[in-house]
């Protein structure tokens, strides 16, 4: 495996969690409903005021 490390620039990190189902349909309300809360909680924390975001879904 070929690979490179590369030291970034410090940063943080942080996240909320949501359980999803085994149902498709379901999935993408639940999601479709974290991403609208975790903006918003973003704004109420002044979080979104600094910056640039990066937003990852694992």
């Amino acid at each position: 495996m070929k690979y490179t490390i590369r030291e970034l620039e410090a940063f943080s990190v942080i996240g909320q969690e949501v359980e999803l189902t085994n149902y498709q349909k379901r999935n993408i309300q639940i999601s479709t409903q974290f991403w609208r809360k975790f903006n918003a909680d973003l704004k109420k924390s002044y979080l979104s005021q600094f910056g640039n975001w990066i937003k990852y879904a694992f």
